[in-house]
């Protein structure tokens, strides 16, 4: 049996999160740079 496919997409009102959200990945970005946590393997178990 196979499940049902389901697809999900953001209104356009939910498209505007995008502006709000932009400088926090910046700021997420740019602390992972600092530390070094790019060069850390993530373990994919």
């Amino acid at each position: 049996m196979v499940a049902p496919r389901v697809e999900y997409s953001l209104m356009e009102h939910g498209l505007t999160l995008h502006t709000g959200l932009e400088p926090l990945a910046a700021w997420g970005q740019e602390g992972i740079q600092r530390i070094g946590a790019e060069k850390v393997p993530v373990d994919a178990a």
